[in-house]
């Protein structure tokens, strides 16, 4: 544990160091002015809208709906706060729905948005300033994740030394890309896990050719992959030294994208002749082209691959479910391999703003949504005494958070719990262990020592083998390619990211599934420098102006 405590100590140190410092100082421990958790009585009502995915999150009590469940009933309990809804629309439209509501008169008082949204509404003066609310209201918990190492989180919705929103994002601690495979196929074919490129292929070569699943048929390829993912699989490109949605500096003091700049593009290339040649080899599935994301958990699902090529999370989903299925299935986490002369690094932005939680300029009672941070960060991360209940359940992994339309993420909770449960699992539980992280061990420990599938999850993304571990392997050995651009998304980009992005698309899946002509990625690379010059010279503006600090290089002197 002490290993790990350094550890830690030099991460937060280090994105303290890097992180651009607010216009505004919250000071982290100071105690709120007003009563945080102040009851209105008389109650208040507040409007909001709900976009999250109801595939991930589900109600047990009789009679309750999205309207009527543990959250509702809590916050208007201990808050007399009553939340309702002006509309509800699964994920997948919320985001159109509420473009269509942004540009009405008619605005909730409280609701999340994206950074782009964000943008919009903070340009059209349609945001209440937070910035007094923020300062008399919030809890030490709820300013930790806007100060400090987090102070970039900030910085993001701050403007013109006003607080326009909460933010909710992540750091580069929960943002590892990896292998994961299945480790009893390894032992089916009499392998170990790849470390280089040169055994990887090696691996997949024997999960197409050798029976892996040793049921006496030529039934299995290697890759479970979709055809979004060809294009879009960070993993996959972080092999071969090409970095998606980064930027960096280059030799003159300017910033190119990881992926598509000079210094990447023969590795971008690279990574799509090699892709063309898994193709041909049989390593991903034939109908790859036309391949969703169903298809592929279906032969997750149906043992039909092997390797999985993503972030910290399929353990959660969709390989969770594949354990369900099979418990005899043993997917683990293992770092990327290079397909270069140099150590395969992951694309990492230290830290990353998702959504923001915001309030409608001239709403009554903006304090209110401080208070309902306070209360969500209450119960979700410390002490977070009813984690099963409004978080995770134990049982069925359900996402209860999700049912909370204004949730604000705690971008330590994982690593942290990694650095915490990952010890207690090699040297003994010592001592409490705070219910959120307990609920995650007593898991884990079921599944290493019952074998019960409900604890995959976070056994495989908590214990010392798990998902964390590679990350915590990433950070020691200095394997994180940094954004170094940092700055809102512009005008300029949304109008060029479009065309790049549907040209990219369409010549990957021409060559890799296609005739492999090359001569495609050559065309596209004149393509992207004629629509992106623009957006270019607006980088390098940028980056000038910051001095030409480069995050990278304080990152890698640490």
């Amino acid at each position: 544990m002490k290993k790990l405590s350094k550890l830690l100590a030099l991460v937060l140190a280090l994105m303290l160091m890097m992180s651009c410092a607010s216009a505004v100082e919250l000071d982290p421990d100071a105690e709120p002015k007003y009563d945080p958790f102040g009851k209105y009585d008389p109650p208040i009502t507040v409007t909001s809208v709900h976009t999250a995915s109801d595939n991930y999150f589900w109600f047990y009590e009789e009679g309750d709906d999205i309207s009527n469940n543990v959250y509702t009933r809590r916050w208007a309990e201990q808050l007399g706060i009553n939340y309702e809804f002006l509309w509800t629309a699964p994920m997948s439209q919320g985001y159109e729905k509420l473009n269509a509501q942004i540009a009405s008169p008619e605005l909730p008082d409280f609701f999340q948005v994206s950074t782009t949204q964000f943008e919009q509404l903070v340009q059209a003066g349609q945001l209440e300033d937070l910035t007094q609310v923020i300062q008399d209201y919030a809890t030490p918990v709820t300013k930790k994740f806007m100060t400090g190492e987090y102070a970039g989180l900030l910085d993001a919705v701050t403007r013109d030394g006003k607080i326009y929103g909460i933010p909710s994002g992540t750091s580069y601690l929960d943002t590892a890309y990896m292998m994961w495979i299945r480790a009893d196929w390894l032992e089916n074919v009499g392998l170990d896990a790849p470390t280089t490129m040169a055994e990887l292929e090696e691996v997949m070569d024997a999960f197409v050719n050798k029976d892996p699943d040793q049921n006496g048929e030529n039934d299995t390829y290697a890759i479970a992959t979709s055809s979004y993912d060809i294009p879009y699989n960070i993993a996959m490109f972080n092999m071969f030294g090409a970095y998606p949605y980064v930027w960096t500096k280059d030799g003159e003091d300017k910033l190119q994208q990881g992926m598509f700049g000079p210094d990447y593009r023969d590795n971008l290339g690279l990574a799509i002749e090699t892709l063309a040649k898994w193709y041909d080899k049989g390593y991903l599935h034939p109908d790859v082209g036309t391949y969703d994301d169903t298809m592929k958990e279906d032969d997750i699902y149906a043992d039909k691959c092997g390797i999985m090529f993503g972030d910290a999370w399929p353990s959660y989903w969709p390989l969770n479910n594949h354990v369900l299925i099979n418990p005899d299935a043993k997917w683990r986490p293992f770092p990327l391999v290079s397909a270069t002369d140099e150590p395969a690094k992951i694309t990492a932005t230290l830290c990353n703003v998702d959504v923001v939680v915001v309030a409608r300029k001239g709403v009554e009672n903006p304090e209110a949504l401080v208070k309902m941070t306070n209360l969500y960060h209450e119960l979700n991360t410390y002490p977070a005494t009813e984690f099963e209940v409004f978080n995770t359940d134990p049982i069925d992994n359900n996402n209860v958070f999700l049912m909370y339309p204004l949730y604000v993420y705690n971008p330590a909770f994982n690593y942290e719990g990694y650095l915490v449960i990952s010890d207690a699992m090699e040297n003994g539980l010592k001592g409490e262990m705070s219910p959120g992280y307990k609920l995650y061990y007593d898991q884990a420990m079921a599944y290493r020592d019952e074998g019960d599938p409900n604890g995959f999850p976070p056994y495989a993304a908590y214990s010392p083998e798990g998902a964390f571990s590679v990350q915590e392997y990433y950070v020691e050995n200095k394997l994180i390619q940094v954004n170094e651009y940092t700055a809102p998304y512009s005008e300029t980009r949304a109008a060029a990211d479009p065309v790049i992005d549907k040209a990219f698309v369409t010549m990957m899946l021409d060559i890799v599934t296609g005739d492999g002509d090359m001569t495609k990625f050559d065309e596209f690379t004149a393509l992207y420098d004629t629509v992106y010059a623009d957006a270019l010279a607006e980088a390098a503006e940028w980056f000038q102006a910051q001095g030409c600090y480069s995050l990278q290089d304080a990152f890698d002197a640490e």
